[in-house]
């Protein structure tokens, strides 16, 4: 039911602790061989079917290869909601970046040497493609306990509430407590984002895009 959100299971804390840093201790503890800093650029195909036969990717800036046997398994999970990601905070606003995505680099080299992955232009990144997500983190629990007195939410299960007359289309998220591992009883942290990233506050005169942290809490 999006309206109440109980039937929605949250895990406790966020998704780094939850599922990456486990994930990610039981592949080391099983010997995996796990590569950071590098971005997978290019595939190799077998003439004659669909399978991978070598991977082409940038460790920290150095091109190397990797190549596969007729036994191997390949999967590649190409995309991300937070690629060329721009970070802002309470007093300076998001730093624009203007890198490419490296899915759509990869997307684009692959899609050349097969039919089967369709046509990446259709879904290139424009420049009003773009969602503005923030946090924010308090020593007081007033705003937590009004947003779930006034959704009537008290089991814990992390209910979103947008305020439908914002014209940055703002939506906010009680996460259940303590989202972090590390977090002290006493602070509260609530998620939110922004859809509209083009249009000015009904408070502030600017976008949300332009605006720091401090503002998006006022607004």
């Amino acid at each position: 039911d999006l309206f109440n959100m109980k039937t929605t299971i949250r895990s406790q804390y966020n998704m780094q602790e939850t599922v990456i840093n486990p994930l990610v201790d039981y592949l080391k503890e099983n010997k995996t061989e796990i590569l950071c800093g590098c971005t997978v650029t290019d595939a190799d195909f077998a003439e004659s079917e669909n399978q991978i036969t070598a991977l082409h990717y940038s460790d920290n800036g150095t091109q190397k290869s990797i190549y596969l046997n007729s036994n191997d398994l390949c999967f590649i999970t190409n995309g991300a909601v937070s690629e060329c990601a721009s970070l802002g905070d309470a007093v300076f606003s998001v730093d624009k970046t203007e890198d490419n995505a490296a899915s759509i680099s990869l997307w684009k080299n692959i899609s050349l040497k097969r039919d089967m992955f369709g046509n990446p232009d259709a879904f290139k990144i424009y420049p009003d493609s773009k969602i503005v997500s923030f946090t924010i983190t308090t020593d007081s629990s007033l705003l937590y306990d009004s947003i779930e007195k006034f959704t009537s939410n008290t089991d814990n299960s992390g209910v979103m509430t947008t305020f439908k007359e914002s014209p940055w289309g703002l939506t906010l998220l009680t996460v259940p407590q303590p989202y972090f591992s590390s977090q002290t009883d006493k602070i509260y942290v609530i998620c939110g984002y922004a859809l509209n990233t083009d249009t000015n506050g009904k408070f502030i005169n600017k976008t949300v895009e332009q605006s720091n942290g401090s503002e998006i809490l006022y607004e």
